[in-house]
């Protein structure tokens, strides 16, 4: 079998047993309470700079539960996209990077 069948303990992080009651479980309840209650505005990010657009207002809801707002991002589709080409036409590092790499570096890991 080739399988790993034993899986690792973590080591990036302390690993909580968040049952009923456990102080970890509280924390990371406060924690979601707390970020279902401040909506985040969502800057579209382009060229490595942060841009808002005066597009409609798009909101970003919890997966399971869509009344949930956990922030909004405005969307301009021609302006950000327009913007985003631009931005890859006009040599930015990573691009600069992307173009002087060997072809084998530029498909990435295998």
């Amino acid at each position: 079998m080739d399988a790993v069948t034993i899986t690792p303990t973590p080591v990036n992080e302390p690993v909580g047993s968040f049952a009923p009651g456990s102080p970890e479980r509280a924390r990371l309840q406060a924690k979601l309470t707390e970020l279902g209650s401040t909506p985040t505005e969502i800057h579209h990010v382009i060229g490595g700079q942060h841009r808002r657009s005066s597009g409609r207002p798009v909101n970003v809801v919890q997966p399971h539960r869509h009344a949930a707002v956990l922030g909004t991002f405005t969307f301009k589709p021609t302006t950000t996209r327009q913007r985003a080409a631009a931005s890859s036409r006009s040599g930015s590092p990573a691009r600069t990077r992307r173009i002087r790499a060997s072809p084998s570096d530029r498909e990435g890991p295998r």
